[in-house]
């Protein structure tokens, strides 16, 4: 993404509609300080990594490194804003966790 992409999503859950605003913002360090405008007012949030970065041998943690970048920013400028850490698709490196460039247990110490 440069800069920022935007798309509404539409939900019914059996209680009533709403409406997610779901920004796409930039992770390259360029377009940090610029994210901030995006997420103000947001109530959560997802910052999403790559857990296998590469082409083969993933040992490229980069994308997880700049994903800290973003909850402490997020706390400091919206407070309660609730903050959901993921690692897509880590789903389809179940099968073989060494495929991981990003090992789970610095992803869990990290969450918690």
């Amino acid at each position: 993404t440069i800069g920022a992409a935007f798309v509404a999503k539409v939900m019914s859950p059996p209680e009533q509609t709403v409406t997610l605003g779901i920004w796409d913002t930039a992770g390259s360090p360029p377009y940090e300080a610029m994210s901030r405008i995006y997420y103000r007012g947001a109530p959560p949030a997802v910052v999403c990594y790559d857990p296998d970065p590469s082409p083969p041998p993933p040992t490229d943690s980069s994308s997880f490194q700049r994903a800290k970048f973003s909850p402490p920013e997020l706390q400091n400028c919206e407070e309660g804003c609730r903050i959901y850490l993921c690692g897509p698709p880590s789903d389809l490196l179940e099968e073989d966790r060494r495929k991981r460039g990003v090992d789970f247990h610095d992803v869990q110490d990290y969450a918690d």
